[in-house]
């Protein structure tokens, strides 16, 4: 037998709705957090050229104070008035002049080739950001170097990955709600490059790999039909529609993609090494060299060759100043 207070649930209107309403907004969150999902896909960012599959890795052994990510350029001077200089010009290899900021997307760098040796890139912190969130700021977007110009002031989605010891010895009580990225250990016995990858995968972005300028998996540059063929995320009937899709774009390998995505954006795909800004870098780098790190038959030469450098380097200035400043104005 049905009760009256079964009777008046029956026809309860206000409860019917409610719970319609609690419905309709699961229904909504979950629309939503499968769109987010799809976005973050890197097959999605093939079709769409959507940046938000997309996050950018920094490796750093400085720490970006007040949440702000400086380039090497700005650490010259402090540097000088902290510590032993002739160590420090060897430890930083005087690349003081570079005022970018470079990027991976998608993956930690293992290390690079300087030259012609494989040079480990070991360092202690990661910087993980959403391209979205400073897609303004970028010149480049390139899955190898991406850049920026100047400093930059992590979002409150940034993550910044410290080894364990020094998270609980320095940040544990530190003040978050000033400071607008997130700090996050990564275990003892853990390296950098392997927090990175986790970090990746568990913000949900697909990790990749990266060398010679592309994306490219187990030393093979990655062709995009024979990634697109190994997803398991897609259908075969999705599958299909993709490659033909590529195939009329001319997606073969991944900076097809990028330069597609830049020229959208109104952006390069150029490696910063082939830039007007890496021309300056490299000339400022071979002046604070020949004045900070002396060649050892330049030590025995007179004060006055010494001087006549110091002229040369003047004039040389002024023009730095001057093409940096134009470079800059045509941004």
């Amino acid at each position: 037998m049905i009760s009256k207070e079964d009777i008046q649930k029956f026809f309860d209107l206000a409860e019917l709705e409610a719970k319609e309403e609690e419905l309709r907004k699961d229904e909504l969150k979950r629309e939503i957090k499968n769109t987010e999902e799809k976005e973050r896909m890197i097959e999605y960012l093939i079709e769409h050229l959507n940046p938000s599959a997309l996050i950018a890795v920094h490796q750093t052994n400085h720490f970006p104070e007040d949440g702000v990510l400086k380039p090497t350029g700005h650490f010259l001077f402090p540097f000088f008035k902290n510590g032993n200089a002739k160590k420090i010009i060897e430890d930083l290899q005087l690349k003081h002049g570079r005022i970018t900021i470079h990027f991976t997307l998608n993956y930690p760098v293992v290390g690079v080739a300087a030259n012609g040796q494989w040079v480990e890139w070991d360092c202690k912190y990661g910087i993980l950001i959403p391209v979205n969130d400073f897609i303004d700021r970028i010149k480049c977007i390139n899955p190898v170097d991406t850049w920026i110009i100047g400093a930059l002031k992590l979002s409150t989605s940034s993550e910044i990955l410290v080894p364990e010891d020094e998270y609980y010895q320095e940040w544990k009580n530190f003040d978050t709600l000033t400071f607008p990225a997130k700090i996050i250990p990564y275990p003892d016995g853990t390296d950098l490059k392997g927090a990175i990858k986790t970090r990746i995968r568990k913000r949900g972005y697909r990790l990749m790999d990266g060398g010679d300028f592309d994306w490219y998996q187990q030393q093979d540059l990655q062709h995009i039909v024979n990634f697109i063929n190994k997803s398991v995320l897609i259908p075969y009937e999705e599958k299909e529609r993709l490659i033909r899709l590529c195939t009329t774009k001319g997606f073969k390998v991944w900076i097809n993609v990028f330069e597609e995505l830049a020229n959208k954006l109104k952006k390069s795909a150029k490696p910063h090494l082939q830039t007007e800004w890496r021309k300056l870098e490299l000339w400022l780098e071979e002046k604070c060299s020949m004045l900070l790190n002396p060649k050892e038959d330049e030590l025995k030469q007179p004060a006055s060759n010494f001087n006549l450098k110091l002229v040369s380097f003047q004039s040389g200035a002024e023009r730095y100043k001057k093409e940096m400043s134009q470079l800059i104005e045509s941004q």
